[in-house]
């Protein structure tokens, strides 16, 4: 029987007016009914499989059994008007297909397996013919088995793991405990589309339901459901679709009584965790899938969930005694490092990283805002001659898929993306993933750089940061118009989370990062992939006194010129002595603490200050004056002070190299820190100050007979000591919902 070619015209989508529309159904009604016929003439009961002492290797079908498949025939319905997503980053491509061949009755057989199921001869034939894979990857069967034994299964497998197999084939086979239609709930339109594609290019009957078609292709795809012969294997929908349609709910309702519902699937299933990065409203709706169809099962699967949040998703969503599978979250094959920007030169560095290393290879570059992606862009293809186009949730759905096709068919290498691209590229040859800013979470990191080298084959992770890209992100999340408090606390310490990990000097990357998905890892087995590992072996240095001189110098002066306001690099001036005129003008040179940190570089008062800020020691705030466009960052002490400067806790900072003195300063014994209560702390208010700033005022004066930097910090470890890299986890912390 002939095979209908998938039909292109214009920009790569089909044309559906009216008259192609009549065209098209009369001849898939012919069709149709061609096959019907076909198959009632085959409609002979099919004798079972060999036993297993009989069964021979390999899927070779019975010579006494015809093959029962027929020609498939696909019908492909698009439509590209935008569809209302609620997430302003995650609305992209829409994708309606529609096919009609049944699944082949597979008869041959193979070795049984010592756990052997009335099923595994077809799953081995689809295996190998229909996906035309050799072998499966680890937990892939096991979690087929699973779910054809009708038992929910939790799938939490790294990005490139396998994770679609686990559903895709099962939708191929007819003796599970549950068969008939398999339903997807995927967040993407351009995850459906790029699946969909995947599926009916492989002859799986597939069909995608989407809120943008027009009421007529919603019709005749719909029609395809309520066949008495279903011959759909595969449903996709949104969740917004399932949650807003009644469309979704009579059409389950209606299977759900005729037991044609096999399982449920729910992808990229983090989206159900309220407390999440990737945070679906529509998802945590989707607990209404077991309430109402008890009976069928559920499938969840995700790349990036901690243990804590794979817990809370099954009992949200009611799975029973699932099947719980858990590979590694490593990817060997990465190596990851992270370089602070420079002023002016982020994007120099990043075009020689790719001329020099990855010329003529596919990347991804994310990007902070839809600005920034379009600038570099821009400027990647006009200063530096390198192929780049830009992708975010503001451009129209056709520019999407030109964009992201185009990408795919190497037209041109680079794609420069906000968070709203990658999500279910199926793209293996994905050579670097670059961040050109800070990202919002640990696993928003590893989930962007997991689409780097899913061929296996060795690729490179890069990640640019600044306290600026800091600062963006939590004026981002403070001023967020949608985010509960709760959210907002806990988007916070994610991002502070992310912070202490680019300011880590010593720390594996791997190890930091599968530490927080509570994954052991040896930094040995490192094998120096991470910029950390191939650096100078750094030590941990006690700084615990200049961290104390430093907080006391903000708290002094925020108590005598409690209306003025200082930025950080004003109070590190201070602290290394300098004798600016924005410095003596404030008469903070006779601050008693000024120089008290001069045997310090810029770099290592740098890193002082950023640790004590990840750590509450201190804390900024924004000002923003009538003229200006953006807020300045002022310093203050932040709610963790009292503790150190009490004493009851220290501070131990990873340094790349040794400490040095600077050797033309002479360093002379210092006057001992006042005490708390010669600082009388309970007068000092925490909170921003509020007024204009006061010219100089009256300040103690340093005894400069007595008064000295701080003496060299020993390297020597101290118990109970707080390096930059141990945020704590929240994990048994979080409100359970």
């Amino acid at each position: 029987m002939e095979k209908r070619a998938s039909i292109a015209c214009g920009d790569g989508f089909y044309d559906d007016s009216p008259e192609y529309l009549k065209i098209e159904e009369q001849l898939c009604t012919s069709r149709i009914l061609a096959i019907e016929e076909e198959l009632q003439a085959r409609s002979k009961p099919i004798p079972p499989s060999p036993s297993p002492s009989s069964s021979l290797p390999g899927p070779t079908p019975s010579p006494s059994v015809p093959r029962a498949a027929p020609e498939p025939i696909s019908t492909r319905h698009l439509a590209t008007d935008p569809i209302p997503i609620d997430d302003d980053d995650e609305e992209d491509i829409i994708a309606v297909e529609a096919t009609a061949p049944p699944v082949a009755h597979v008869q041959a057989s193979q070795p049984a397996r010592r756990d052997s199921h009335p099923w595994d001869t077809q799953v081995q034939h689809s295996l190998t013919h229909i996906f035309h894979l050799s072998q499966f990857r680890p937990d892939q069967r096991e979690a087929i088995d699973a779910t054809l034994a009708g038992r929910d299964v939790f799938c939490l497998m790294p990005t490139g793991g396998g994770k679609s197999l686990c559903y895709q084939l099962p939708a191929t086979i007819t003796k599970g405990k549950t068969n008939g239609l398999t339903v997807v709930i995927s967040p993407l339109l351009a995850l459906i589309h790029n699946q969909v594609q995947s599926l009916l290019k492989k002859d799986i009957p597939t069909i995608a339901i989407t809120g943008d078609m027009s009421e007529e292709n919603r019709r005749y795809a719909t029609a395809e459901l309520y066949k008495r012969d279903l011959q759909v294997r595969l449903l996709y929908l949104t969740p917004e679709f399932i949650c807003n349609s009644r469309v979704a709910a009579n059409l389950f309702q209606h299977l759900y009584r005729q037991k044609r519902l096999a399982r449920f699937v729910i992808d990229e299933a983090h989206c159900v965790d309220q407390w999440g990065h990737d945070f679906r409203p529509d998802y945590v709706r989707l607990d209404m899938l077991r309430k109402e169809y008890p009976d069928v099962p559920i499938m969840a699967l995700t790349a990036t969930a901690r243990i804590d949040t794979v817990e809370d998703i099954q009992r949200h969503m009611g799975m029973r005694d699932a099947l719980v599978l858990r590979q590694s979250f490593n990817r060997p094959n990465l190596t990851y490092s992270v370089e602070p920007k420079k002023r002016g030169s982020t994007l120099d560095h990043i075009a020689s990283f790719i001329q020099q290393k990855h010329a003529n290879e596919c990347g991804i570059i994310y990007c902070l805002s839809r600005r920034d992606c379009e600038n570099v862009a821009c400027d990647l293809e006009s200063k530096f001659g390198i192929r780049a186009r830009h992708f975010h949730a503001g451009l129209t759905n056709q520019d999407k898929i030109r964009i992201q096709e185009g990408w795919e068919a190497g037209q041109f290498k680079v794609i420069v993306a906000t968070i709203a691209f990658g999500m279910g590229i199926d793209k293996a040859d994905v050579r670097f993933v670059i961040h050109h800013s800070m990202p919002k979470s640990l696993e928003g990191y590893y989930q962007e750089t997991g689409r780097a080298g899913r061929d296996g084959k060795q690729s490179e992770c890069i990640l640019f940061w600044s306290m600026e890209d800091a600062r963006k992100l939590e004026t981002m999340i403070k001023e967020s118009p949608d985010a509960s408090p709760e959210q907002k606390r806990l988007q916070l310490t994610n991002m502070h989370r992310v912070k202490a990990f680019c300011q880590s000097l010593t720390e594996c990357r791997r190890t930091n990062i599968l530490k927080y998905f509570g994954e052991t890892f040896d930094p040995a087995l490192c094998h120096a992939s991470c910029d950390n590992c191939r650096r100078t072996p750094a030590h941990f240095v006690d700084m615990t006194a200049a961290a104390k001189d430093f907080v006391h110098m903000v708290q002094l002066i925020a108590k005598t010129q409690a209306q003025a306001h200082f930025t950080k690099m004003h109070f590190m001036s201070v602290f290394r002595g300098s004798m600016r005129k924005e410095v003596k003008d404030r008469g903070h040179h006779l601050n008693i603490y000024h120089a008290r940190g001069s045997q310090y570089s810029d770099e290592e008062v740098k890193r002082l200050v950023d640790y004590l800020l990840s750590e509450n020691i201190l804390s900024e705030y924004a000002k923003k004056a009538a003229y200006q466009r953006f807020p300045n960052h002022y310093l203050q002490v932040g709610p963790a002070a009292t503790a150190l400067v009490q004493g009851s806790r220290k501070v131990c900072i990873d340094m790349p190299t040794p400490v040095a003195t600077h050797q033309a300063r002479r360093v002379v014994a210092r006057s001992p820190s006042p005490t708390v209560d010669e600082m009388d702390l309970t007068t000092i208010s925490l909170s921003p100050p509020n007024g204009k700033a006061q010219g100089r005022s009256s300040l103690p004066l340093r005894d400069r007979t007595n008064t000295g930097p701080t003496p060299r910090p020993t390297t020597k470890p101290v118990s109970r000591s707080i390096h930059i890299a141990a945020m704590p986890m929240l994990g048994n912390t979080r409100k359970k919902t």
